[in-house]
């Protein structure tokens, strides 16, 4: 096995290697995988207990209770099985257990400690689920900028930092009960950007931003193991933590769609017109000729171990609606799951699909289907 120090990314690869023998994951047409069926459950838009002001995530305890994070009232609110409310945790505020803002959704362990990012407050709560709903047990100092996190039962946080040098994206690991000092185990190039260079009272300067189009590293973990995907191609390699080490690497041969030309100069206007006169007279040319070449392989990526990882797949357009994969957490293809536009998915867990639905007064429902593998 062999640490990553860096991550070759190969356009069209058919690859699967681990530890052991693994299930081929070849595929020529994503219309060749096996469905998967659903079923719905309920649809709720809140009652007299509760109503949502925005659905940001939702996860399921381990006793089947379903939590759902609000972001607009900063408020966890807990359905049972058959949506029907138990309680709502309001968490705004600047006390131990309280936010300001959420950030990364919610985070929860197979033992059912939860916790949220508050990034204004330079925190992360962490709470445990009991008999009368959320505990809370501490509130961690997070000094250094991070983009991710995840929680390793209580004792323990995953976190992806942020550097400003943009040119590597670093794992650390925070033992909490220890000196709370943040320990990288690995690094991984920084997610694709444009620099803008401009001028304002003979000073020059630059921006970088990152669009829709480039590029990004996203990250799942699941009992000592980080996966890392690349949304440039469509599967995710595995490592072990603490030491890093490589465990296994799989992937889908799924051919990349092509950037137009008019789609890239789409995207640079956007950019340009907020900046009106501050850019050079050849800085669209520029930009134009730094545009990738090709659309990201994968538009999203919803973590759902032991159960799997979703990836949304980018692929021509599809009247049936977004085509997500199911893999496994050691790169079998589990099925594939046609979602129609009339909703937003919001989560995959447990078993279970969440939606949003918006009507036309902005009112917020919440649709929860029981995803079924053949």
């Amino acid at each position: 096995m062999k640490k990553a120090a860096t991550f070759i990314l190969v356009s069209l690869l058919v690859a699967c290697t681990s530890d052991t023998d693994s299930p081929s994951t070849e595929f020529d047409d994503l219309s060749n995988l096996p469905e998967i069926i659903t079923e719905t459950l309920f649809t709720t838009g809140g009652g007299d207990d509760f109503f949502f002001g925005s659905i940001a995530d939702v996860q399921v305890l381990s006793d089947g209770t379903i939590a759902v994070l609000d972001g607009r009232s900063l408020d966890i609110h807990l359905l049972n099985g058959r949506g029907e409310w138990i309680k709502t945790h309001n968490l705004e505020g600047r006390g131990p257990g309280e936010v300001q803002n959420l950030t990364n959704g919610i985070k929860i362990t197979p033992d059912d400690y939860l916790a949220v990012r508050d990034y204004l407050m330079f925190k992360i709560s962490i709470f445990q689920s009991s008999g009368t709903g959320l505990e809370h047990i501490r509130d961690v100092i997070i000094e250094e900028s991070i983009g991710n996190f995840f929680l390793d039962g209580k004792d323990q946080l995953i976190l992806k930092k942020t550097t400003t040098e943009d040119l590597t994206e670093p794992i650390a690991v925070m033992d909490l009960n220890g000196s709370s000092d943040l320990q990288t185990v690995l690094e991984f190039p920084a997610f694709e950007r444009l620099t803008l260079t401009g001028s304002m009272g003979g000073m020059s300067f630059t921006i970088s931003n990152s669009t829709e189009y480039h590029a990004k590293n996203e990250f799942c973990y699941s009992e000592g193991l980080l996966y890392h995907i690349r949304t440039d191609s469509v599967g995710f390699t595995s490592y072990r933590l603490p030491d890093g080490e490589e465990v296994s690497s799989s992937r889908l041969y799924i051919p990349a769609l092509p950037l137009s030309d008019e789609e890239k100069e789409e995207v640079i206007d956007g950019l340009l017109a907020s900046g009106g006169d501050l850019w050079g007279s050849r800085e669209k040319e520029r930009l134009m000729s730094e545009m990738p070449g090709f659309k990201p392989s994968v538009n999203r990526v919803v973590c759902d171990l032991p159960e799997g990882i979703w990836l949304q797949v980018n692929e021509t357009d599809n009247p049936e609606g977004e085509t997500w994969i199911l893999m496994s957490d050691t790169g079998e293809v589990r099925g594939s799951y046609i979602h129609e536009r009339d909703s937003d998915i919001v989560s995959f867990h447990r078993g279970h699909i969440f939606k949003r639905i918006t009507d036309d007064f902005g009112d917020i429902s919440m649709e929860v289907h029981r995803y079924i593998l053949e």
